[in-house]
C-alpha cells in the first residue's frame, strides 16, 4: 500500500525555505485513493515537479500527493480518447473526410510528449498554456492540427 513519506525536497512557487513534508508518489491511478484517504486529518494538496502551490509547503502543515508518475498516463489517455470521438460514427456523420482526422493523432501524441519532457527538464516555469502560445513549436502543432481539422470538415 503507497503511504506517505517525509521528503525535504519540495519548494513552493516563491521558493522560500524548504520545510520537511509528508509525500506520497502513486506510480498508478489504482494508488490514488490510498493516499487521499491516509493522511489523517492533515490537508492535502497534489504538486507537480516537487512545488507546491498553496501553503502547504510553507508550514510544513499538509500532506502531498506527487502527481509526476501520472501524468504522461493523462496525457496520452487524452489522446485515447481523441482517437475513439475520431472512430465514432457521430464524428463520421459531422466530416466530409474523417479520416484525416487521424492525422492529428500523432501531433497530438508528439506535443503531449515533449511537453512532459520539457517539464521534467524545468523548462515551462511558466502557465503551462501561457508556455504553450508563446512556444514556436506548439504554434505550429496547433496550426498543423486546424489545417487538418478544416480539410476533415470540407
Amino acid at each position: 500500500m503507497l503511504s506517505f513519506r517525509e521528503r525535504t525536497d519540495v519548494l513552493s512557487w516563491g521558493r522560500v525555505v524548504r520545510q520537511p513534508q509528508l509525500v506520497a508518489n502513486p506510480r498508478f491511478a489504482d494508488e490514488l485513493p490510498a493516499p487521499v484517504l491516509d493522511s489523517g486529518s492533515r490537508s492535502r494538496l497534489t504538486v507537480g515537479l516537487r512545488r507546491s502551490c498553496k501553503n502547504s509547503c510553507l508550514t510544513g502543515a499538509g500532506a502531498l500527493i506527487d502527481m509526476r508518475g501520472l501524468c504522461a498516463a493523462a496525457g496520452l489517455h487524452a489522446v485515447r480518447v481523441f482517437a475513439l470521438y475520431i472512430s465514432s460514427t457521430t464524428m463520421h456523420r459531422r466530416c466530409s473526410y474523417p479520416q484525416a482526422l487521424w492525422l492529428v493523432w500523432p501531433i497530438l501524441v508528439y506535443w503531449i510528449g515533449r511537453a512532459i519532457i520539457m517539464a521534467e527538464r524545468r523548462l515551462i516555469d511558466d502557465d503551462p498554456i501561457l508556455f504553450a502560445l508563446r512556444d514556436r513549436v506548439s504554434l505550429l502543432a496547433f496550426a498543423a492540427i486546424a489545417a487538418v481539422m478544416i480539410i476533415a470538415a470540407a
